[in-house]
């Protein structure tokens, strides 16, 4: 795996909190920084244990992230290996998933809704998300 597009931490920067979710091959976290405390959600793929095709997952969602700028998609801060996991770091967005929510009002669908179209418009517009 090629070195020169992601930061190598030979001392971690940061510190590993709370698991928030679980994929099919990685974790997130909440990472806090420890020069400032600030709060982030970090992806972490275990390189020792995944396959390379979920290696290779992790570094396509870096590539796409870090060219990405809109309030609809979660923001790229920095990327990084620590031990042996590959790690993405991301603005971190309180509030759980929308499954999480059992009761939400129609409002909040509404407004979730057009998140979503706007952020699929935006890809789209990109050239990274296709109707099929």
């Amino acid at each position: 795996m090629e070195n020169s597009h992601y930061s190598q931490s030979h001392t971690a920067s940061w510190i590993r909190g709370k698991c928030v979710g679980r994929g099919a091959f990685g974790t997130v976290n909440i990472g806090f920084r420890k020069s400032d405390g600030e709060v982030f959600a970090v992806k972490s793929v275990d390189l020792a244990a995944c396959l390379p095709s979920q290696a290779e997952a992790l570094e396509n969602e870096i590539r796409i992230l870090r060219s990405l700028s809109s309030p609809y998609v979660v923001k790229y801060l920095n990327d990084d290996h620590t031990a042996s996991f590959r790690n993405l770091h991301m603005e971190y967005l309180p509030g759980g998933t929308a499954g999480d929510s059992a009761d939400v009002d129609e409002s909040v669908v509404q407004s979730r809704t057009w998140c979503v179209v706007s952020a699929l418009k935006y890809l789209h517009s990109r050239g990274l998300f296709t109707a099929t």
